[in-house]
């Protein structure tokens, strides 16, 4: 059984991850490996490998003593127990701001971002015997808090005062701490005209918010019309249809360009004095498609507008 499913929604992560200034995320080390199997259920994660690894000798059965990657329930077991580690103060944190092992959240202050943080890896390491760790942040100051183990691979010998901070991986979002925008890293292999080449190219792109939804969408009316029923996936499409498949790819490669604002508008979201979303949407025989933009006011009427998310089909 799988359990209750306790994965948080990776959309509205990412939307609230883009509110405030200070940014941070972080890891749960090895998380399925730090919750037990019970006595009287490891007969049910038997296998069988060779005596001491040495392929020479022979199989011997052995069973999981901790619950492991791609066994049904182990995700609900995790998220249940990291859950349950962490004490009232942070527990919004680890509840609503987790996917899976990541967790991303932010602060309007670099005080309260390195507070939460502690406090967190005091409760999941006293507790529940796990640690949080490859923090990121955006703030110098926050990452300067913690010690260079705990911080992500790519930081730990960084000069945090006079060297250029660099891109990170969250939930498969591309992050630039200096310029604190969204950026994207397209793979510039070429990929035959194939229905198989087609479809990998436009999958190559993971975009949850719809930041270059318009190349994606135009990829896959590509894919529609100048795929054939019944044409096998490796089969060389028609040449006629070369200009277009170049002409898509030289804008898959602009995105190596392109940059988006990681907070939504210059204004905190937290502290406007008015929000307002405003959904447009639009319907053609080749496409549909929905952009929501949040409006943010101050407190002296100053207005500013930002992209929130969109969704086509």
């Amino acid at each position: 059984m799988s359990g209750p499913d306790l994965t948080n929604n990776l959309v509205g992560i990412l939307m609230r991850f883009r509110k405030n200034a200070i940014a941070i995320t972080g890891d749960i080390e090895q998380m399925f490996y730090q919750f037990r199997v019970s006595n009287h259920n490891r007969d049910y994660l038997r296998f069988f490998w060779y005596q001491d690894n040495n392929f020479l000798k022979p199989l011997i059965e052995y069973r999981m003593t901790s619950h492991v990657f791609g066994n049904t329930p182990s995700q609900a077991v995790a998220s249940y127990g990291l859950r349950q580690a962490v004490a009232t103060s942070v527990r919004a944190f680890v509840c609503n701001d987790f996917y899976v092992d990541d967790g991303l959240t932010l602060f309007t202050n670099k005080e309260q971002a390195i507070s939460l943080v502690k406090k967190t890896q005091n409760d999941l390491k006293t507790n529940g015997h796990t640690r949080f760790h490859k923090i990121v942040s955006n703030d110098i100051d926050v990452m300067k808090a913690f010690p260079s183990d705990d911080l992500s691979k790519d930081l730990k010998n960084l000069d945090l005062c006079s060297d250029i901070l660099p891109t990170q991986q969250s939930l498969g979002i591309t992050w630039d701490l200096h310029s604190d925008n969204f950026v994207f890293r397209v793979n510039n292999d070429i990929k035959p005209i194939t229905q198989r080449g087609l479809l990998s190219s436009i999958n190559s792109l993971f975009d949850p918010l719809g930041f270059v939804s318009p190349i994606v969408i135009s990829g896959n009316i590509l894919l529609r019309e100048v795929v054939p029923p019944g044409t096998d996936w490796d089969e060389q499409l028609s040449s006629e249809h070369d200009d277009r498949w170049n002409l898509w790819i030289e804008s898959l490669r602009s995105l190596g360009n392109f940059e988006i604002p990681r907070m939504i508008t210059p204004e905190l979201v937290s502290t406007a004095h008015h929000l307002e979303i405003h959904i447009f949407c639009d319907a053609y025989k080749q496409a549909i498609s929905s952009v929501a933009n949040l409006k943010s006011v101050n407190e002296t009427g100053n207005a500013s507008l930002g992209f929130l998310w969109k969704k086509q089909n």
